[in-house]
Order: C-alpha cells, then structure tokens, then sequence
C-alpha cells in the first residue's frame, strides 16, 4: 500500500534486522578445553557475541544511506574435534 507523499518525506526511515545462525565445525581444538556441553554453549555465546560487536564496525551507511542494518548473529557448534597429542 502506498502513502500519498511518502516517497518526499524525509522522517520516512528503513530498518532491516538480518538474523544469521551459522553451524560451525571445529576441526581441531586441544584436549581437555572443549570437553563438555557448557564448553561449547560458552564458545558459541563467545563466537555470536564477537561477530556481532565486528558487524557493529561495519560502515553499514556508507553502503546503505537510507536503511538502518541491525544484525543479529547466532552461532551454533555442533561438531568438534581434538588434537590427539
């Protein structure tokens, strides 16, 4: 539906939220340090909130003038590995 004079109006303001979950596999990761499910619920709260804060640095109006980017990035690990020593 369109609003008569909304195309001039310069209060008319865009905000697009981008949800991402990325599934991560860790490959390698030492003995002992990723033993357990809380090990892994912090990492991954540790991952989502670091990719978030760098999403923040991102010149999103430079690219993007006229719409506010809010992301929201969730990760989840859900395979790991261990380095055998």
């Amino acid at each position: 539906m369109h609003k008569k004079g909304m195309d001039n109006d310069p209060r008319r303001h865009l905000k697009v939220k981008i949800h991402l979950k990325l599934n991560a596999h860790i490959l390698e990761y030492p003995k002992d340090e990723l033993n357990s499910y809380a090990a892994i619920g912090k990492m991954n709260k540790q991952a989502s909130a670091n990719l978030n804060e760098r999403s923040k640095h991102l010149n999103w109006r430079e690219i993007y003038p006229s719409i506010e980017i809010v992301p929201d990035i969730k990760v989840n690990i859900s395979q790991i590995g261990i380095v055998n020593e």
